[in-house]
């Protein structure tokens, strides 16, 4: 799964970090909490532009370039302990929010909200919630934005969800 965002201009050039013995590649830009992009770049995303954009201006966005066929949750907790940005929030989108979910049930402490875009049919309802083990560990908050959302109405529903205490 390469994961470059559609707004791959704004961000900066390719930095590297090293964890568990190898080089992982990322993106980013920003300054402010930090958002991971997971499934951006994945055609067609229901990740607009505007959204990324909007994001950018009061966020510090990193997409990491994962390996093909890496186990995406394990690659994503390492690269998380090697960045040592932790709690992140996470935005998936596409076939990249069930390991988002995965991340966030494995590794509580590092995930601090997720928002999950998924692909397929439209429909009406929007949702937020929260996860959480049955080990009595705290609880992330989860939002997830029904496919085919319009940036306008997006964008306030997701920079609402991100600034909530």
């Amino acid at each position: 799964m390469t994961n470059t965002p559609a707004t791959a201009a704004n961000l900066e050039p390719w930095a590297e970090v090293r964890a568990s013995d190898r080089v992982m590649r990322y993106r980013r830009s920003g300054a402010g909490p930090t958002v991971l992009l997971l499934g951006t770049a994945e055609g067609p995303s229901p990740v607009s532009t505007e959204l990324l954009q909007a994001l950018g201006a009061r966020c510090r966005l990193i997409a990491p370039e994962i390996p093909p066929n890496a186990n995406v949750t394990v690659w994503l907790s390492e690269f998380l302990e090697g960045i040592g940005t932790c709690p992140v929030t996470i935005l998936a989108a596409n076939s990249a929010c069930m390991p988002a979910i995965e991340l966030a049930l494995r590794d509580l402490g590092q995930i601090k909200r997720l928002v999950l875009i998924p692909d397929g049919e439209p429909d009406d309802s929007t949702a937020e919630g929260a996860l959480s083990t049955t080990l009595g560990s705290p609880k992330i908050p989860v939002l997830i934005v029904r496919p085919g959302l319009a940036a306008v109405e997006a964008i306030p529903i997701v920079t609402n969800f991100l600034a909530a205490p």
